[in-house]
């Protein structure tokens, strides 16, 4: 069993190197800014589009850009990959989704407020509710139809619409807390609220349909698997 296994092994690597010369040059990555300075400080090689770069054998260009902005450069094929994505019918429309999951996170979605008290989903009903641009939240407040939505680029622009009272309430993505808030914030008059919900969800890599790597989406798919499987 052990040499049948080595022998699959070194088989898979001679396929991919016998498809490398057919794959396009270079892999342009939508990587959002944190990412660029981890890859600076030489901490970003376990990323998982960084090691199918080098078991392709081909360079990965890392494109700097705020996560709306890096959703817009996949979709219009500035750019040929992006990571860290939960499945909208919306995404589909100009995204490949590369299966399986690479990974699954335990998202928790938070509510922020001045003056109301949120314990429960029913008490937004009625409120104007801000979201950053771009995200998807789970499937309760994308369908619902109980309050008013107001979309927003920046975390700033969420709380400069809090502080001046256009907006009673805001959510927030799992990677913000209070401190991403309190440079706006500086009287830290928002309050986290009691109500939130936390769900797993499985992350996706996704390929630009308008990239030309979308015709090698078998192989990269192939190539992660190998890579996921050697992790576990």
């Amino acid at each position: 069993m052990q040499r049948l296994r080595l022998l699959l092994f070194f088989l898979s690597l001679l396929s991919l190197k016998s498809i490398a010369s057919e794959l396009p040059d270079k892999l342009v990555f939508a990587a959002l800014p944190q990412y660029l300075e981890r890859h600076h400080a030489g901490q970003f090689e376990d990323n998982i589009v960084m090691q199918l770069g080098e078991k392709l054998g081909v360079e990965v260009e890392l494109y700097s850009c705020p996560w709306v902005r890096c959703l817009k450069l996949i979709e219009t094929g500035q750019a040929d990959i992006i990571d860290d994505l939960f499945i909208t019918k919306e995404r589909a429309t100009y995204i490949n989704y590369l299966r399986p999951a690479f990974d699954k996170q335990t998202t928790g979605f938070r509510y922020y407020s001045i003056h109301e008290n949120i314990t429960t989903f029913a008490d937004l009903n009625g409120k104007t509710v801000g979201y950053l641009r771009g995200h998807v939240h789970y499937d309760k407040f994308e369908a619902a139809d109980n309050f008013t939505k107001v979309s927003l680029l920046v975390v700033e622009d969420l709380v400069n619409m809090m502080l001046a009272e256009r907006i009673d309430v805001f959510i927030a993505p799992p990677s913000f807390d209070l401190s991403s808030f309190t440079h706006v914030d500086t009287q830290q008059r928002i309050k986290q609220q009691p109500y939130e919900v936390a769900i797993d969800m499985p992350l996706f890599l996704g390929v630009s349909r308008k990239s030309d790597w979308t015709a090698y989406s078998s192989e990269l798919e192939k190539a992660m698997l190998e890579i996921l499987s050697a992790q576990q």
